[in-house]
Formats: structure tokens, C-alpha cells, sequence
């Protein structure tokens, strides 16, 4: 099972740590040697480590993450006739996920935050949409939890927001989006990163277009 690890190396990351969840070793890395949010802020992972319990094997997860891409693929359809195109124009959409090499890559070779989010920010926006604020929330909430970077995405939805005159709804995603990013980078990646041994986030420098060191963020 371990040759699957030479593809990608987090999807040694990702499904070792499902494994040591399941085993009862909580969220740890034993790439690493401490807490996986020290490296990455993914806790929505943990969502496929039940299904090694059917399997355990990293196929399994390989198969539980393509089978989530597959369900989202519908949701596509139904965020494309809500914003008012046609079902043709819905399907073909469906026809550029499911072509699309760069998902068959990562369902083939990597567990991936990107597939986790997809779904959700598909709900996200289609919530927005049909302007249903509780499921957009609830939503908002669900993507903070896929990976450290994608709060910045709702900040980017909250202006969005705020220009087509939804300002509280607007404002309120910019204040939740920045405080979440300021408080998983500022406070759980750091307190993570101790038991790893200290030191600043390995991928700090993604960020750095937003300044040179997290207090600048």
C-alpha cells in the first residue's frame, strides 16, 4: 500500500493521518511527528478516515474522495440553472467538471483539500444565489475547516457581496473570514507547530503577497 505513497507526497500526509485517527493517535502526522494542523489547517479530511474502515487501504480513501467529486457534480447543474442559464448550458458545465484532467489527476494520485471544497463551495455560492443566508452560514463555517487559505476565498465572496448591495451579508463574511484566517494562522497553526518543534509555517511564503510575516497578514 505504501508504493501509493510515491505519487504525492500528502496524500501520504493525509491518509496517514486518517489512519492514526482511526487508531485512536488523534490527528497526527507521523511523517511529521506532532499534529497535522501544524503543517496544514485540514481538518475536514478527517471526514474520510471512517472509510477505512471498510477498507483499510489508501485505495479506499482514493475511492471515497473521487465518489464525493462524483456527488457534487450534480450541485454544478443546479448552481448553473439558478443563476439563470439554461439546462444545456447546466450539463455542459457537468461536462467540463467531469473532463477536467486536473480532478482526475488529484482523485487518481492525491487526497486533496481542493476535492473536499469543491462541493462546498459549490453549495456556498448556490446558497448565495438563491439567497438562503442560515445554509450560506452554515456552508461559510464548513469551508473554513477544508484548508487555512480558503477563508480568504469567502472575503473575496463577502465584497462581492457588498457591491451587488448585501451589505450586512457582505460585511458579516469579511468579519468571519478575517478573523478565521487571522486565528488559524495567527494562533492554531503556531500552537500546532510547537509540538513539531517551533518554527514558522512551512508554507508561510503562500501568503506572502498579504505581507512579510503573519502579524503583516
Amino acid at each position: 500500500a505504501y508504493e501509493l505513497f510515491q505519487t504525492q507526497h500528502d496524500f501520504a500526509l493525509f491518509v496517514n493521518a486518517c489512519w492514526n485517527l482511526d487508531h485512536g493517535n488523534g490527528y497526527y502526522s507521523s511523517l511529521y511527528g506532532g499534529p497535522l494542523l501544524g503543517v496544514h489547517f485540514s481538518p475536514a479530511l478527517a471526514v474520510f478516515a471512517p472509510a477505512l474502515w471498510i477498507w483499510n487501504s489508501p485505495c479506499m480513501l482514493i475511492i471515497a474522495e473521487s465518489a464525493l467529486l462524483a456527488l457534487s457534480v450534480p450541485w454544478v447543474f443546479r448552481l448553473a440553472v439558478a443563476t439563470g442559464f439554461n439546462e444545456t448550458v447546466g450539463l455542459l458545465w457537468c461536462l467540463v467538471i467531469l473532463a477536467n484532467p486536473y480532478f482526475h489527476h488529484n482523485a487518481q494520485e492525491y487526497l486533496d483539500p481542493v476535492i473536499v471544497g469543491f462541493p462546498l463551495f459549490i453549495g456556498l455560492f448556490g446558497s448565495y444565489e438563491k439567497r438562503r443566508w442560515f445554509w450560506l452560514a452554515c456552508f461559510s463555517l464548513a469551508v473554513t475547516t477544508v484548508y487555512e487559505a480558503y477563508p480568504l476565498i469567502l472575503i473575496g465572496l463577502g465584497i462581492y457581496a457588498m457591491r451587488e448591495g448585501h451589505g450586512k451579508v457582505g460585511t458579516a463574511l469579511v468579519v468571519f473570514a478575517g478573523s478565521a484566517f487571522g486565528f488559524i494562522m495567527g494562533y492554531i497553526i503556531p500552537h500546532a507547530r510547537l509540538a513539531l518543534g517551533g518554527g514558522a509555517h512551512i508554507f508561510i511564503n503562500q501568503y506572502a503577497g498579504l505581507g512579510s510575516n503573519i502579524h503583516e497578514i
